[in-house]
């Protein structure tokens, strides 16, 4: 396989550290996005790539809402994939058992690229008994459609996972935002209007939260998005993932 094709194929290698292709322009310290937040993200980004829209925030949210609805229950921000890490084996059962064929049937037809490709993607504990029946080039496709958007943050389909993120924060009591500044109606304009000015103020307060919420949380560590990264730039035309 050609290894220009590699989904990171800017990125360049030092030691052990990935060097995102922003970071090798002079005087760039710091792109929180693109190290953390996009692969603590990359759930949700799967989810609107294979359901449609209403389809992705109604299975994102019932998943979230299911594991706060669990008792005496870690009190993490699940809708970074980063914490699932910290779970222990029972917890990890009580989340599955928490949700409905239904639901999980429908997560893992949007994650199903990911489960394929990362043998530690974070929910994979869920997917045990399910069965992939994408080949590792359709798989690689998707991951490469989920980083590419991702990574210029203004995309539509950026727009709507970090718009969405920040809405499962809220509504988890994760990220206190007044009324006035935001109502949870505000995010609808992202979907119904998207080329209004309303949707570009949900647009922009999204990409800001996120900024400061994911790529500068100390609480989180860097396992997940670490191995994210290194396993995806040896994806193609690298013998021990054929």
């Amino acid at each position: 396989m050609d290894k220009n094709k590699r989904v990171l194929q800017d990125y360049k290698k030092k030691g052990t550290i990935l060097i995102p292709p922003i970071k090798q322009i002079p005087n760039v310290q710091e792109v929180s996005f693109s190290d953390r937040s996009l692969p603590n993200l990359i759930w949700l980004s799967a989810l609107f790539q294979n359901l449609d829209d209403k389809d992705a925030i109604d299975v994102s949210f019932n998943f979230i809402n299911e594991i706060y609805k669990i008792k005496d229950f870690p009190n993490y921000q699940f809708t970074c994939l980063e914490n699932f890490i910290n779970l222990n084996d029972d917890s990890k059962q009580k989340i599955k058992n928490s949700l409905s064929n239904s639901i999980r049937n429908k997560i893992f037809k949007g994650l199903e690229h990911l489960n394929k490709l990362f043998p530690n993607f974070p929910l994979n504990f869920l997917f045990e008994d399910l069965q992939s029946n994408l080949s590792k080039e359709q798989a690689i496709s998707k991951l490469k459609f989920d980083v590419e958007e991702l990574l210029d943050r203004r995309t539509f389909h950026a727009t709507k996972v970090q718009v969405t993120a920040v809405f499962l924060m809220m509504v988890s009591g994760k990220l206190d935002i007044p009324e006035h500044i935001l109502s949870i109606d505000d995010f609808n304009k992202i979907f119904l209007e998207p080329n209004s000015e309303g949707a570009r103020k949900v647009a922009s307060f999204a990409r800001a939260s996120l900024n400061g919420f994911i790529g500068f949380d100390d609480s989180l560590n860097n396992d997940w998005a670490d191995s994210f990264w290194y396993t995806s730039f040896y994806l193609d035309g690298c013998s021990e993932f054929d």
